[in-house]
């Protein structure tokens, strides 16, 4: 009997330090056969989720398909765990500068392996501080109904919100002052 089982796989793409676990199941004329793909060195407990791949099929079946079926499905599996450990240590990069930001100190320098850098404006804090902006110079020209009207939506910038409801009920008051009766 001659097999080529470890040497195969062997050769899928899989992290060194990678755990391979196989539970073979047989019945009359088939097998199961679960496998499970387990890289410990990823530090995202979201790996836990990624579930075992099984394999229900006679035996001479299982030989014609089994490798080149699991180097298709745990493909996409080792990409996630390298793509995982890529996002972790960004995170803590990001971590890093926030906290040297906040103690006002130098930011970490961060090797990036040639990931471009994100502008540090998205369009959306663009639109909300052009829209606010707008709202300003309205005010400004007493147009206290328009800039109600251009103040966004609380729940459109849901970590703005305490500011934009002060910023309408402010106008609120200018438009529509209280009155006794």
């Amino acid at each position: 009997m001659e097999t080529n089982f470890f040497q195969s796989l062997a050769a899928l793409p899989a992290a060194s330090n990678s755990e391979w676990v196989v539970v073979i199941k047989q019945l009359e004329n088939k097998m199961i056969v679960s496998v499970l793909y387990k890289d410990e060195t990823c530090g995202d407990s979201a790996r836990k989720i990624i579930p075992t791949l099984n394999f229900n099929d006679s035996p001479i079946r299982l030989d014609t398909c089994f490798f080149p079926d699991l180097n298709t499905a745990f493909t996409g599996t080792f990409e996630i765990h390298s793509n995982m450990e890529h996002y972790l240590k960004q995170q803590e990069i990001a971590k890093l500068n926030a906290k040297m930001v906040k103690d006002k100190n130098k930011p970490v320098k961060a090797k990036t392996e040639g990931i471009a850098e994100e502008n540090p404006k998205t369009e959306r804090e663009r639109k909300y501080e052009a829209a606010m902006k707008e709202a300003d110079e309205l005010e400004a020209n007493g147009k206290h109904r328009e800039a109600w009207m251009k103040v966004p939506e609380p729940s459109d910038y849901p970590e703005y919100a305490d500011i934009l409801r002060k910023r309408r009920e402010d106008l609120s008051k200018v438009i529509f002052p209280p009155s006794l009766f």
